[in-house]
């Protein structure tokens, strides 16, 4: 056991520390990267702020005729946050490193090869997930959409956006900020990028806090050594699918839909 753990940590970070060598960069290079912690405290910013009031674009007459303007609400912050995590920063990654998003992450080759594992680790994280489905704080934050069950297709439509979202996610942290700084941190990219990654879930409940930063350098660690973000894109996915799942059917929704 202790063997594996090695294997999984110690080594893996070993590896890392030999394929992406410690950098200074020029002068250029160097205001470059200054530009991307400008550019990813701006997208921050927008999502954080911007992308919850995007649903006020749409035409007067259609939100005062809509009775689940709140749902509306939702999808916009997923079409939002989407484009505002992803658009930005891969505009700037092209200009300032010729870096294309492929360059980033987001690849096939790489995830394919390694799915067997990441199914393995979703299921390490499974039964945590039903384990604290049942918790208040658990109960009052989730499914993130509170519209959601008020059909089939209220549901599926904001699963499949809310999947979508977790696309410019990954891209933006496993992605954005951390293949272009490992160009000059090595994988202390890794840690760079999980403090943000973790403060994202400050409003949530502390144990899911805990776990974005347990989450974020596993994620790190496979983005790195596999050169593809698709891995936390599925991981990230099936963890979220599944707690509003878990949530809903605590509330006795699930069964309402059935039945419906």
């Amino acid at each position: 056991m202790i063997e594996m753990l090695r294997k999984l940590t110690v080594d893996q970070w070993d590896v890392l520390v030999r394929d992406y060598p410690l950098k200074v960069g020029t002068p250029a290079e160097q205001r470059a990267m200054l530009g991307v912690f400008v550019v990813a405290s701006l997208a921050l910013c927008f999502n954080e702020y911007v992308t919850v009031e995007l649903w006020r674009l749409l035409p007067l007459e259609l939100k005062v005729a809509s009775d689940d303007w709140k749902y509306v609400r939702k999808l916009g912050w997923c079409v939002g946050s989407t484009f505002g995590y992803i658009v930005p920063t891969a505009l700037y990654a092209r200009w300032a490193f010729g870096m294309s998003p492929r360059d980033l992450g987001l690849r096939l080759d790489g995830f394919i090869q390694h799915l067997p594992l990441y199914i393995f680790f979703f299921g390490l994280v499974a039964p945590f997930l039903v384990f604290f489905s049942s918790d208040d704080h658990f109960q009052r934050m989730y499914p993130l959409c509170k519209q959601a069950h008020h059909s089939w297709t209220h549901l599926i439509v904001w699963e499949f956006s809310y999947g979508v979202q977790f696309i410019g996610v990954e891209f933006f942290f496993r992605g954005f900020l951390l293949f272009v700084v490992a160009r000059f941190l090595g994988p202390y990219a890794i840690p760079v990028m999980v403090l943000p990654y973790c403060m994202l879930h400050f409003q949530k409940p502390g144990m899911e806090s805990i776990g974005a930063i347990i989450a974020g350098m596993a994620l790190g660690v496979v983005a790195l050594r596999t050169k593809s973000i698709l891995a936390g894109v599925g991981i990230h996915t099936a963890v979220a699918w599944s707690m509003d799942f878990l949530s809903l059917y605590q509330k006795g929704f699930i069964e309402q839909l059935m039945d419906s």
